[in-house]
This record gives C-alpha cells, structure tokens and sequence, in this order.
C-alpha cells in the first residue's frame, strides 16, 4: 500500500508529474494540503481500489449468493455485508499484488523498470476511476468538507526542505545511535 500511497500522493501534488494519462493538473487551481488529502482519498478508497482490481483482472468477484431468510431487512444487512467483505477483499488483493511485484522489483534493475511500469498503470487506473465519474470536487462540496484548509502548499514544501535539511544533520545522526 505504501507504494500506491507514494506514487498517487505524487502524482495529485506535482502537476507535472505524470502517470501515463497525459492529464494535466490544472496549475490555475489553488493546491492546499486539505485538497490533495480529499483527492488521495478518494483515489486509495477501498471502493475504488477493488473497482480497479477487477477491471484490471487482477482479481475477480466471488459472486456468492447470500442465504435468504424470511426476513427481507436481515437478508439485505447480509448482502450488504457480503458486498463491503467482497470489496475489501478485492482491495486487498490488488494492494498484495503491488506489495509482491514491488518486493520483487528489488532483485535487478530490469525487474525495477517492469514493477515501475506495472504500479504506474494501477496508480493510472486508480486515478483514472476515481475521477470518472466525479470530477474535480466543486467549490461547494470543498467547503463542506470535514477537513479544513490549511497552509498552500509552497509552504508545505518549504517545511519538507526544512525537515530533509534535519534528517541530514549530525543532530539526527546522533539520535539514531
């Protein structure tokens, strides 16, 4: 999941980071850490995540019938359940298929193109699914949004640089031993 995590942080915070779709992140739109949370969100959303698995085959529905009770609210809180397990599970999958292949990517470099080739076409589709159907989330859903807007983000960059400066110190050094 980490690698998912990285790539698609990535890919909605630097506009010219690309993934392969040749979508351009409108640089015109104010970029705050609370936006980029939302979009991320959405995108590693379990829902999307198990969407994706199975468009990309990497996993498949089960499909699997729910017993029927003579009660109708009791069966639907069951096929409900199932459906969430379902989804979960075909989330799961394609998150393990990327932690194996990223595993393996550490044996030679050409297995390090192919797991990058492979993990940009998931964070491709994942993005791509996400925002099919939705598009850009409007002015007004932004400020109804439980996370509040915080700093832009040349400020957040300004404070990677500041704690990269640190994680290159001899004071960090020294905490580490």
């Amino acid at each position: 999941m980490a690698v998912l995590s990285e790539r698609t942080s990535l890919s909605l915070a630097v506009p010219h980071v690309l993934l392969g779709s040749q979508r351009h992140i409108k640089c015109s739109d104010i970029v705050t850490p609370a936006r980029l949370t939302r979009q991320r969100q959405l995108v590693l959303s379990v829902a999307n995540l198990a969407a994706c698995a199975t468009l990309l085959g990497i996993a498949a529905p089960v499909g699997r019938d729910v017993d029927v009770d003579d009660d109708e609210g009791d069966d639907e809180e069951k096929a409900a359940a199932w459906r969430l397990q379902e989804e979960h599970g075909l989330a799961n999958t394609l998150r393990a298929f990327v932690g194996f292949h990223s595993a393996v990517a550490i044996t030679s470099t050409s297995a390090i193109r192919h797991s990058n080739e492979l993990v940009d076409t998931i964070c491709t589709a994942l993005y791509d699914a996400a925002f099919s159907s939705q598009k850009e989330l409007s002015a007004s859903a932004s400020r109804s949004s439980m996370i509040s807007e915080r700093e832009p983000l040349m400020a957040m960059m300004q404070s990677v640089s500041e704690a990269r400066m640190f994680m290159s110190s001899k004071t960090c050094d020294s905490l580490h031993k």
